[in-house]
């Protein structure tokens, strides 16, 4: 999912010569973002990605916020470094790099290791052409799991396409419990792996999933919280554009953790203070370094647009536009 939303963004820039900007999308993402927060779970706050997180928990009774931080600390100290370690492992994945894991089995689309005694499966964000055919194809929902249960067409394929390999591997290592990683397009086929897994007979632990979209409808949601009785967050860096895409009637599954971030075209790149696609989709040129030096650019671009006549106005045709690229209105995508 992570090129498929760069793709996507990078379109409606390209598009835009005279005013391309990440602020551009900060009102469109900032509005998406507000949506993204009422999913299941109550968001956390972390205002700085490059520490670890500080959280602010809302929306909940003293009770219910005395518990969460209690959980919240359990986790931590029963994984290490939390949520920045799965976003190592995520990262590492998605470049083909060693994985900070043990007994490594290596899949390609996913990896199954351990941490010390913690059993460790994570999926692979897009990365190649077949990658972005299952997040296209997933705003088409298909039946999964239960009655009434429907879920991105696109990543159950690609779930499915691994899952004996991963049963297999879980066995081989004498693993009875289970952590549960991914970003973007693996986040999703994660929340899929915790949901069969559970249902398989292994046992869930504590999971973080990094830019999930929009994955599957009400039912599906009331299902896995049936089944898996672990914490299971999802990180949520700032406005990433990716966590607002889904099907018709698709929610993200997890309670949110929210990382402060600093731009709509770069924040699902960087989760945890972790560079997520330092290589770049299979070789593509690019890297953070690139990243830093077109937000900068666009930042340039779009203050030097509100300077000149009609600027205001070439700003919001932009900002129209970049919501339509984001839920994939093609006829409204490039402005004419």
């Amino acid at each position: 999912m992570a090129f498929l939303g760069t793709l996507m963004v990078q379109a409606a820039l390209l598009s835009l010569p005279q005013i391309t900007s990440g602020s551009v999308y900060d009102n469109v993402a900032s509005r998406n973002t507000s949506n993204a927060s009422s999913e299941i779970g109550g968001p956390f706050h972390s205002t700085d990605s490059q520490n670890p997180p500080q959280f602010e928990i809302t929306n909940v009774s003293m009770e219910e916020n005395a518990s969460h931080l209690m959980l919240l600390s359990a986790s931590e100290a029963a994984h290490g470094s939390g949520q920045h370690f799965y976003a190592e492992v995520c990262a590492a994945l998605n470049c083909h790099r060693s994985l900070p894991l043990s007994n490594v089995r290596n899949f390609g689309e996913a990896a199954v290791g351990k941490s010390g005694g913690t059993c460790v499966v994570a999926f692979r964000g897009t990365a190649n052409l077949p990658d972005v055919m299952q997040d296209a194809s997933s705003y088409n929902l298909v039946p999964f799991g239960c009655s009434g249960c429907r879920v991105g067409a696109g990543f159950v394929s690609g779930y499915e396409s691994v899952a004996g390999q991963i049963k297999g591997a879980l066995r081989s290592l004498g693993c009875h419990s289970v952590a549960v990683t991914g970003h973007s397009l693996g986040a999703a086929k994660a929340v899929l792996g915790m949901y069969d897994l559970a249902r398989s007979g292994f046992h869930i632990d504590t999971s973080y999933v990094f830019g999930e979209p929009r994955m599957a409808n009400g039912a599906f949601q009331g299902s896995f919280h049936s089944v898996v009785h672990a914490a299971v967050f999802r990180v949520v860096h700032g406005k990433d554009p990716i966590v607002t895409l889904g099907g018709p009637g698709a929610s993200a599954v997890g309670s949110e953790i929210y990382e402060a971030g600093n731009s709509p075209l770069t924040d699902h790149l960087h989760y945890a203070g972790v560079d997520m696609t330092t290589c770049m989709p299979d070789g593509v040129p690019g890297g953070a370094a690139e990243e830093r030096a077109g937000e900068e650019a666009a930042d340039a671009a779009e203050q030097a647009a509100h300077r000149v006549p009609g600027g205001e106005q070439a700003v919001q045709a932009a900002e129209s536009a970049a919501e339509c690229c984001m839920r994939m209105k093609w006829s409204c995508c490039i402005p004419r």
